[in-house]
C-alpha cells in the first residue's frame, strides 16, 4: 500500500503528465477502484486549476496595467513636449556650468544648406544696403573721408548691378541667338552632290566649317572681282558668296554669337538675292 506521500507525488505526476503510459495506464485503473485516491485526486485538480486561474488572473492584470503606464506616459510626452524641452535645457545648462562638454546634435544637410543660404543673402542685402560689418566707420574720420567712402560704396554697388544686368542680357540674347540658329533647317542640294561644308555643319563642326567658309569666301570675290555687275558670271559668284555668309551667320548663331551673326545678317539682308528673306526672317526672330 502507498503513503500519502506517494500517492500525491502519483497524483501530481499523473496532472502535470510526466507519468509514461504505463504508469499512467496503472494509476487510471488505481483511480477507478481506489475510492480515497479518487478524492483526494479531484482535489488536488480542482485545487490545481484554482491556482492556474489566479496565476492567469495576475497576469493579465499586470499587462493590463504595464499598458495603461505606457500609455500614459506617452500622452504626457506629447502634451508636455515644451516642458520636457525646457528640462532638457535647464539640464544642459547646468552641466555647462560644471565645465561638463554637451554636444549638440548634428544638424540635416538640407537645414546646413538652407542657413548658408540664408547667410549668403543676408551678407548680399547688407553688402547693398552697406549696414552691419559693410557700415561705414564715421568716428574718428573727417567729413570728406566719410563721404568719399559713401560715395565711392555707392559707385561699386551700381556697378557691380549693371555688371550683373550686363551679364545676363548678354547671356539671355546668346541663348536666342543658339536657339533661332538652331531652328534654321541645313540641308544638302542633291543637285551638288555631297557638299564637305554642310556636313561640318550638320555634325556640329562650326569653326572648322566657318575655316572654310571664308576660305571660299574670299576665293569667290576675287573671281568676281573685274567682272560686269551686270554679267551673268558676276550673278553667279554673287549668289554663291550670299550662300557661303548666309550659312557662315548660321554658324555664328548655333555658336551663340549674336552680336556677329546679327551683323551678318543684316548686310544680307540689305541686298537683293535668294538669301535676303531668309536672313529677314531670322533677323525677326532675334531680339
Amino acid at each position: 500500500m502507498n503513503t500519502e506521500i506517494e500517492q500525491y507525488e502519483r497524483i501530481q505526476e499523473y496532472l502535470l503528465g510526466r507519468m509514461s503510459d504505463e504508469d499512467r495506464a496503472a494509476f487510471e485503473r488505481d483511480l477507478a477502484t481506489d475510492d480515497a485516491l479518487r478524492e483526494q485526486y479531484e482535489d488536488l485538480r480542482l485545487l490545481a486549476r484554482s491556482i492556474n486561474k489566479a496565476n492567469q488572473e495576475v497576469e493579465l492584470r499586470m499587462a493590463l496595467e504595464e499598458s495603461e503606464k505606457l500609455l500614459a506616459e506617452s500622452s504626457m510626452a506629447v502634451q508636455d513636449e515644451g516642458a520636457i524641452d525646457e528640462e532638457l535645457s535647464r539640464v544642459e545648462h547646468e552641466l555647462k556650468m560644471m565645465g561638463v562638454s554637451v554636444e549638440d546634435p548634428k544638424p540635416s544637410v538640407l537645414q546646413v544648406l538652407r542657413d548658408r543660404i540664408n547667410h549668403a543673402f543676408k551678407s548680399v542685402g547688407q553688402w547693398f544696403a552697406m549696414k552691419g560689418p559693410w557700415t561705414v566707420e564715421i568716428s574718428g574720420r573727417s567729413t570728406p573721408s566719410v563721404i568719399l567712402s559713401r560715395v565711392s560704396g555707392v559707385a561699386v554697388r551700381l556697378a557691380v548691378v549693371c555688371s550683373f544686368a550686363l551679364v545676363c542680357t548678354i547671356g539671355t540674347l546668346s541663348y536666342n541667338a543658339h536657339s533661332v540658329g538652331m531652328g534654321c533647317q541645313i540641308a544638302n542640294d542633291p543637285s551638288k552632290g555631297a557638299d564637305p561644308i554642310t556636313e561640318l555643319i550638320l555634325n556640329g563642326e562650326y569653326s572648322e566649317a566657318q575655316r572654310e567658309l571664308s576660305e571660299l569666301i574670299d576665293y569667290k570675290k576675287q573671281q568676281r572681282d573685274g567682272l560686269s555687275p551686270d554679267s551673268d558670271q558676276y550673278q553667279y559668284y554673287s549668289s554663291e558668296i550670299d550662300e557661303m555668309e548666309f550659312l557662315d551667320a548660321v554658324c555664328d548663331l548655333r555658336r551663340w554669337k549674336y552680336f556677329s551673326a546679327k551683323s551678318k545678317l543684316k548686310a544680307i539682308a540689305s541686298r537683293e538675292g535668294y538669301y535676303q528673306s531668309q536672313a529677314k526672317d531670322l533677323l525677326d526672330k532675334l531680339f
